[in-house]
């Protein structure tokens, strides 16, 4: 499920020709499927890259609460996973967990990825910032008119 909906962009060519138009999935949709697995995956999880990404996302993007909570509530529901009040991935065990440290560590490296923190926990430290708002508003039933300002790292 894409909420919002998929949208059509051009994507650059390397020769000059008429760009293709695609359909992408929105940004919010991206953080509510990779969170839907942080959540479902829990200490199992391996998969660095969905920490990257939503990372990368947060750091990057605004975002208007009401539609990533949209876009959170539409994959949690539709993939039949419970939204937690408190998720693992938002705990200091988690954050501070020394082999995920290490993966982490190693997906870096690995990919090639140098412009990013290195420090698992202070990544993990700005996706609970980032998230839980969205959670707590999800287990509240309540709206959240904030928006996400990525140069402060919070919600305003």
């Amino acid at each position: 499920i894409v909420i919002p909906k998929a949208k059509k962009v051009e994507f650059p060519t390397l020769l000059e020709q008429v760009p293709p138009k695609i359909k992408v999935y929105s940004i919010e949709s991206i953080i509510s499927e990779k969170f839907e697995a942080m959540v479902k995956l829990s200490m199992a999880n391996s998969r660095m890259k969905d920490f990257y990404d939503v990372y990368t996302l947060s750091i990057n993007y605004n975002f208007h609460g009401n539609r990533l909570k949209k876009a959170i509530e539409s994959t949690f529901k539709m993939r039949k996973t419970i939204v937690p009040v408190n998720p693992l991935i938002f705990q200091t065990e988690f954050h501070n967990d020394k082999g995920r440290q290490m993966q982490w560590t190693a997906f870096l490296h690995k990919s090639r990825i140098a412009d990013t923190d290195e420090n698992f926990n202070q990544v993990m430290e700005r996706i609970t910032e980032f998230l839980k708002p969205i959670v707590i508003s999800i287990k509240n039933k309540t709206q959240i008119e904030k928006s996400w300002c990525p140069s402060l790292g919070c919600w305003r």
